[in-house]
């Protein structure tokens, strides 16, 4: 079931799995073992290989430093989701997946009204998501 639930959460954020263009084509793949490693719940080598990514430059910056914030939220590193999160939203502020991250990292970090301010966000962006609504119920 958590596998399923970790699936739905990466394709409500990507979209589905990027496709080869001849401009970015290394970017894409770079992307799609990143989000592989999502959908395995592969915390650990995920931050590795989306800071390796970073560190090259990748054109999909934005997405995997979203995906970067994600495992670290599954970590338990909350601060520094929440850092990730906020880098995230810097370069796509309508995209729900950071939003929701920010959220929930900021509640278990016991700061309730950005917790808030940013489920809400999240809710808004994506208003028919449970776990988002939930969260924010809980807050």
């Amino acid at each position: 079931m958590r596998c399923i639930i970790l699936k739905n959460i990466i394709r409500r954020f990507l979209g589905p799995p990027a496709t080869a263009n001849p401009k970015s084509k290394q970017d894409n793949q770079e992307l799609n073992t990143l989000r592989a490693l999502a959908e395995k719940g592969e915390w650990k080598q995920l931050e590795e290989k989306a800071k390796n990514s970073l560190s090259s430059d990748a054109s999909n910056c934005g997405e995997t430093i979203g995906l970067l914030s994600y495992s670290q939220q599954q970590l338990g590193h909350y601060d520094k989701a929440v850092e990730y999160a906020l880098k995230a939203i810097e370069l796509s502020p309508s995209t729900w997946l950071p939003n929701f991250i920010a959220g929930v990292s900021y509640k278990k970090l016991n700061q309730a009204s950005a917790a808030c301010d940013y489920l809400r966000r999240a809710s808004t962006l994506n208003p028919k998501d449970q776990q988002t609504l939930t969260q924010l119920l809980e807050a």
